[in-house]
Order: structure tokens, then sequence, then C-alpha cells
């Protein structure tokens, strides 16, 4: 059963429950004698099995609506060598596996490169002032110096992944002065087409990975 039929019927029992409700109330004030008290019993039989199958019915169209949301995994592989005696590929490749049951559709996303070491003194002292010594709440991760960034665009469902199947995406990325350069963080986020919706936001699905990775 297609999950919008399945919201559709749980709505209508629902909305039957309720008026089966309101009917039981209505006959018990009309009539209050043990003479209705078989109809009474008949609707409050009724209204029973139907707000166990409206549970029932709600719990099933919760779980099959988990189960057709995307679901990815990152693998994300970092080398580098040089191209000329000043400057270095650093290439970036991240396989996206769907291990869902649905088709992930990848619209846009991005890889950047950021310095971790050497950092500059004013930067890392900024750095450790602002944080005392570590992060919490949102930010738990330093926002390193930016290097290099590369984006990924595309017309909408331009990289389609069917269930079970890998796709790859390359970033390459040309930076100098790799001898001052000794240790990057890798940073990747892939976005898919699809939109999570929950009571509170409509929020975009989307895959993350971060690797630190040796230069020098």
């Amino acid at each position: 059963m297609k999950i919008k039929h399945l919201q559709c019927v749980s709505i209508f029992l629902g909305v039957f429950a309720l008026i089966t409700v309101a009917l039981t109330f209505a006959l018990s004030l009309i009539f209050p004698s043990t003479a209705i008290s078989p109809v009474k019993d008949a609707f409050s039989t009724t209204q029973s099995l139907l707000t166990c199958i409206v549970i029932f019915a709600g719990a099933f169209w919760y779980f099959q609506r988990r189960k057709i949301l995307p679901r990815a995994n990152l693998i994300q592989e970092v080398t580098h060598w040089e191209v000329t005696g000043e400057k270095t590929l650093v290439r970036v490749s991240v396989t996206v596996e769907n291990v869902g049951d649905v088709v992930v559709t990848i619209k846009s996303g991005y890889s950047r490169i950021q310095q971790v070491n050497p950092l500059q003194d004013d930067f890392l002292e900024e750095t450790i002032k602002k944080s005392d010594g570590y992060l919490e709440g949102e930010s738990t991760v330093i926002n390193w110096p930016l290097i290099r960034e590369s984006l990924l665009k595309g017309k909408p469902g331009f990289r389609e992944i069917e269930p079970g199947e890998k796709d790859e995406y390359l970033f390459d990325f040309i930076i100098g002065n790799i001898d001052q350069i000794k240790l990057i963080q890798v940073y990747t986020e892939l976005e898919n087409e699809g939109k999570r919706r929950t009571p509170k936001r409509i929020s975009p699905i989307a895959w993350h990975k971060n690797t630190l990775y040796q230069l020098g």
C-alpha cells in the first residue's frame, strides 16, 4: 500500500472513531436507561476496535515513512602528489553507497580543505581564547583556516544512485607551499534532492565526511 493511501485511510479511521465517540456520548445523555445499553455497547466496542486500528495504522505509516527516506554511507579517501616544483595536487575521492530502499539523488555538495598544522599564532591564540580550551553547543569543531573549496552543482537529479549501488565523486585541489603545510582537514558534504519533513521543520537530507590528512 502506498504511503499516501495509508495516510488517507488512517485519517478516515481517526475521524470515524471520533464520530463513534460522539455518538456514544450522545446516546448516554439521550437514553440513560438500560434499554439502549446493547446499542451503546456496540458503539463502545466499535470505538475500541477503531482506536486500535488507528494506533496500529499510524505506527505502520510512521515506520514505512522512515523506510522511504534515502540512506547512504560515505567513504572518503585523500591522496596527493607533486605536479610541479611548487604545486601539489590534492585529490579527494568520495564514494557514496546507497544502503536504503529508494533512489539517492545528489543535487549539490562541496568539499573543502583547511589548514590544521602549522597555524598562525594569532589564529591559535584567538581560537583558544574563544573556546577556553574546548568547544560546545552547535559548534564543537574548530573552524580551521580555509585553503580551497570546490562546489558540486548540476541539474536536479543529475546524479542518481539506485539501491545497492555506488557512485564516486572527485574533487581536485591545486595548492602551493606544500613544505609549509603539514596537516589538513578535508570536509565534504553531499545533499540529497529530497527533504526530511518533521512536525517542526523541513530540512535537507545531507551526508558529511571529515578526514584529517597529513601532507608532510
